[in-house]
């Protein structure tokens, strides 16, 4: 169900992603979405975008002991990879939830998702040797 929501954020947004569209796309029985996610819908999109941000840090995590410039180059090819796959209707199901939520702690969450990416990355031009300032941006 988590993986199904990921997918319908990414490809119609959060007003879209309901519990009926992620039970119809995941062919999971209907109870279930009520025992994992008791809470409602918001703690199903709050599980969808921890993992989607957990699947793009292991992404990035691949790229460890590469230049900066081919950690920007194997970033950018994965976001192409998306936009390509999915016939450009598919984006960041992150950048979906940061957008559209009316949900201050799902919105929040986004942004928690995006700086632990733009944490990694810094650590990943750092280690690639790049210097620190000018790796988080400052220089």
């Amino acid at each position: 169900m988590v993986r199904s929501a990921i997918v319908l954020l990414a490809r119609h947004g959060y007003q879209a992603t309901s519990f009926g569209a992620v039970l119809e796309h995941s062919g999971a029985p209907r109870g279930s979405i009520y025992h994992h996610f008791p809470d409602g819908k918001d703690e199903l999109i709050a599980a969808a975008v921890d993992r989607a941000g957990a699947n793009a840090i292991a992404l990035l995590d691949g790229f460890e002991g590469r230049t900066p410039q081919e950690v920007v180059d194997g970033f950018l090819e994965m976001w192409r990879a998306v936009l390509v796959r999915g016939g450009f209707e598919v984006g960041c199901s992150v950048l979906a939830v940061a957008v559209s939520a009316d949900e201050a702690g799902l919105v929040e969450r986004a942004g928690r998702v995006f700086r632990e990416w733009g944490a990694r990355l810094t650590q990943l031009f750092v280690a690639g040797g790049r210097d620190a300032a000018a790796a988080s941006g400052g220089g």
